[in-house]
């Protein structure tokens, strides 16, 4: 604790001294209660994201890895409204393992209060949330040009030929898409 004296001036024009003491306190850098593991409803959280998200996610990796490999070993596939479907696969396989690398790893941080975990994590968790973001949005993109698509072929509209010549070109887009609109979040985060 310090102790002091200021000079103030009444307002006569005379001096006043007026005392004063500062505390000072110490901070502990590792008790800074930002840096301390989330301990609310751990228990459950732990079951939801850790247990069951990473069981959905697994189910996912596998059946979208499943879809995407028969797409692409079949040419017909690929010449077909299925080309949306092959990279919707692609990308949630994608989708599934960040979740795992990002959002079920950091309850795991919080319910075993690793700090070699977190140190890990930390170090890929951006990169690891830019490809789920441009996953999510080069997704709906697809599924919107597919349904676009089948809107028209369903409506025997004038553009089918048009959709089904560019359909390469309409994928490359929606996947570009989700590339500029969320790539720049490693920038962003940083």
């Amino acid at each position: 604790m310090e102790a002091g004296s200021t000079n103030q001036t009444s307002d006569d024009g005379r001096m006043l001294l007026q005392n004063f003491t500062v505390e000072t306190t110490t901070m502990d850098p590792y008790m800074n209660p930002c840096s301390e593991p989330d301990h609310y409803k751990i228990t459950e959280r732990f079951w939801l994201c850790v247990v069951a998200g990473i069981s959905v996610s697994t189910v996912s990796i596998v059946f979208n890895t499943f879809i995407f490999f028969v797409f692409v070993g079949n040419k017909q596939h690929r010449r077909s409204p299925n080309l949306y479907l092959l990279f919707l696969s692609l990308f949630d396989v994608f989708i599934a393992f960040a979740y795992i690398a990002v959002m079920s790893v950091r309850v795991l941080i919080n319910f075993t209060s690793s700090v070699f975990l977190k140190s890990i994590w930390v170090h890929y968790m951006i990169p690891m949330l830019t490809v789920s973001h441009i996953g999510i949005t080069s997704s709906t993109f697809l599924i919107c040009f597919a349904s676009i698509e089948r809107y028209c072929i369903t409506v025997n509209n004038f553009l089918v030929p048009h959709l089904q010549k560019h359909r390469p070109i309409l994928t490359f887009i929606a996947i570009m898409c989700g590339v500029i609109s969320k790539g720049t979040i490693v920038k962003e985060v940083d």
